[in-house]
């Protein structure tokens, strides 16, 4: 049973069923939250005690007890009966009877604090309205370690810090005058990259740095229509030594712990040119043939492992194969609203994990291009059908994959089409 549907579902109205004692109320309930045909067939009771008995002198303290007596759920409510509407702090508890939140109730909805919990009792997640249409919020990892804290500003804006499980800033996002200003860092504390507003939030330019702090490459994310798009501008080796310069050169971008290339090709007055080589791992990618920053074709391709020893094994499948994984894809994929105002296009490349029974988990995007592209990449995977799982020596395995997927605008900004491009 879904103990938050649960919890809605006791807003309806259900008849009254029996007296514990004198303004003590039980409600015996099924799953659906609905009243249960008798105590035997009951998922939970729910106790209403009497007025008074709440967290004010007119409110009734409400609980819910599942059949092997942990709590579901426990409160007050303005009324002595159904349908009760929970007022002040109101506690869930997971199936071992371990308190899972505490929210802030007016009238039987949520309005205010709201504190999440580990199973271990650790907080989880905290939330403080400040009454503008924001609150300070906070994450934690399970170790209570502080993972996230947001704290509004004025006039809308925001400060959004990051961390690693260590304790150190990994990101932080500070929303300025034409939109987020976003810097992450490494582990060591230096600092990764930049993304700055420019031209009225029209521009997003991002600089990249190398862990010894040489810069890494910077590029130009246009939104005027206009002039949409993204721009290469500089990209450099570790050692500082210029790939490419005001436009012109060659493009290289590493995988997060830079240990194979992932993205390489020519760029040509600031757009990718010619033939480049996108790599999902060092064994398989693609080969996109670009024209002045236009996409003309794409082609997957993977190498054999040719490690000693190394095992036969067969790559997970979409059902019905290549051709109806691209069709799934093109149907359910659609152009994000925000990116088509503001121009975004370029690839998102999505890793995953085909789970040895097909089904698909741990989904990371590699490569992204952000206006809500990446977000509809990943959402439209999620729906994806258990695939033919991979095989390592004819047995089941658990194999990693990707997909690439192009968002592209005509030239007067506003049609846009969406290009399948998996391996």
């Amino acid at each position: 049973m879904n103990r938050c549907l649960l919890i809605v579902c006791l807003f309806l109205s259900i008849a009254k069923v029996s007296f514990a004692q004198k303004d003590t109320l039980v409600y015996y309930l099924n799953e659906n939250g609905d009243l249960a045909p008798s105590r035997q067939a009951a998922y939970c009771k729910l106790v209403v005690f009497p007025v008074g008995s709440g967290s004010g002198a007119k409110l009734s303290a409400i609980k819910a007890i599942g059949n092997d007596g942990k709590p579901i759920f426990s409160g007050s409510s303005n009324t002595h009966g159904f349908p009760v509407h929970a007022v002040g702090a109101f506690t869930q508890y997971y199936p071992d009877g371990a308190k899972m939140s505490v929210k802030t109730f007016s009238n039987g909805f949520p309005v205010g604090d709201e504190t999440d919990f580990y199973p271990n009792g650790n907080i989880k997640f905290s939330l403080q309205p400040n009454g503008q249409g924001d609150a300070d919020k906070m994450e934690y990892y399970e170790d209570g370690t502080l993972k996230m804290e947001h704290h509004p500003a004025p006039d809308h804006r925001f400060k959004e810090t990051y961390y690693y499980p260590e304790g150190k800033i990994a990101r932080m996002v500070v929303e300025g005058d034409y939109g987020p200003e976003l810097t992450e860092y490494y582990l060591s504390g230096k600092i990764k990259s930049v993304e700055n507003q420019a031209d009225k939030g029209r521009k997003t330019i991002k600089t990249a740095y190398f862990p010894n702090g040489n810069v890494y490459y910077k590029f130009e994310r246009n939104s005027n229509k206009n002039n949409f798009g993204v721009r290469y501008v500089e990209c450099r080796d570790s050692t500082g030594k210029p790939l490419a310069q005001n436009g012109n050169g060659y493009w290289v971008e590493y995988d997060e712990n830079f240990t194979f290339k992932t993205k390489q090709g020519k760029i040509l007055s600031g757009y990718a040119d010619s033939v480049w080589t996108i790599l999902f791992w060092p064994t398989s990618g693609l080969h996109e043939t670009y024209q002045k920053g236009k996409l003309i074709s794409s082609e997957g391709f993977k190498t054999k492992d040719t490690t000693p020893g190394a095992a036969e094994e067969k790559v997970p499948e979409f059902p019905g194969g290549k051709e109806a994984l691209n069709k799934f894809l093109s149907h359910h994929i659609k152009y994000p609203a925000v990116a088509r105002e503001n121009g975004t296009t370029g690839g998102v490349i999505l890793r995953f994990t085909v789970e040895r029974d097909g089904t698909l988990s741990d989904f990371r995007i590699v490569s992204g291009i952000g206006d809500g592209c990446d977000d509809e990449v990943t959402r439209v995977m999620k729906m994806s059908p258990p695939w033919t799982p991979g095989t390592k020596n004819g047995i089941p395995d658990k194999v990693e994959n990707a997909i690439s997927i192009h968002f592209s605008l005509s030239h007067d900004g506003y049609s846009g089409t969406v290009t399948v491009e998996n391996p």
